[in-house]
């Protein structure tokens, strides 16, 4: 039997913050069972792209011709720390101090340059699948930066787009599904308020990514 592999963060799991979600009612679980694949889903909760590639460098050996590889590219402002490999959410984490905050921020990452870096490893990756033939499937799940108004302006979805068009999954011909599938429709989100996909939202992805990979 054929594979179905998911490399991602939260968004590619079951994951909710009220544990509301099975995993059986998962876009992954029903997108393998309506593409009679068996599902690897290599997601990890709260990563960044560095785990997420990382995670990919790990197991790529097990990835066969015949195969389906579905990809999210996560939040921009996650970045590994080398020191406890662990990731940090610039500005969003009350793991850590300010002070640690400001050294990465500020003082250790250059962070278009990082986020340069982790597209240069997923350009490799991609491009591995396309030499052994195996049919994958890129998503957003954030925004994209506006070189005018933010600080961090490189445009990510750019880099991907032009190098592999007929790969990226879009809604409505947008990239970001943050902002245009999930945070435009709160019906999907779990019953907390919290974003993540409640039973509902898993269903009505799946039903939109299956069209695109059938």
């Amino acid at each position: 039997m054929n594979n179905l592999y998911i490399f991602g963060d939260s968004f590619s799991t079951n994951f909710t913050s009220t544990n509301e979600v099975e995993i059986n009612e998962s876009w992954p679980v029903l997108l393998s069972k309506k593409l009679n694949l068996n599902l690897i889903n290599h997601a990890i909760i709260g990563a960044s792209n560095g785990e997420i590639i990382n995670k990919f460098f790990e197991k790529y050996e097990n990835i066969k011709k015949d195969d389906i590889v579905i990809f999210e590219i996560g939040f921009y402002n996650r970045v590994l720390d080398p020191f406890q490999n662990t990731t940090i959410a610039i500005g969003h984490d009350d793991r850590f101090i300010k002070v640690e905050m400001d050294f990465f921020e500020y003082k250790s990452l250059d962070m278009d340059e990082y986020i340069r870096q982790d597209l240069r490893k997923m350009e490799f990756i991609f491009n591995y699948l396309k030499t052994i033939g195996v049919k994958f499937y890129i998503w957003f799940i954030d925004r994209n930066l506006d070189p005018i108004k933010e600080k961090y302006g490189f445009s990510h979805f750019e880099f991907v787009t032009r190098k592999f068009p007929d790969n990226v999954i879009q809604y409505n011909n947008q990239f970001s599904f943050f902002d245009n599938f999930i945070k435009k429709n709160p019906q999907y989100w779990c019953s907390d308020g919290d974003k993540h996909f409640n039973k509902l939202g898993h269903l009505e992805f799946f039903q939109y990514l299956y069209p695109y990979i059938q």
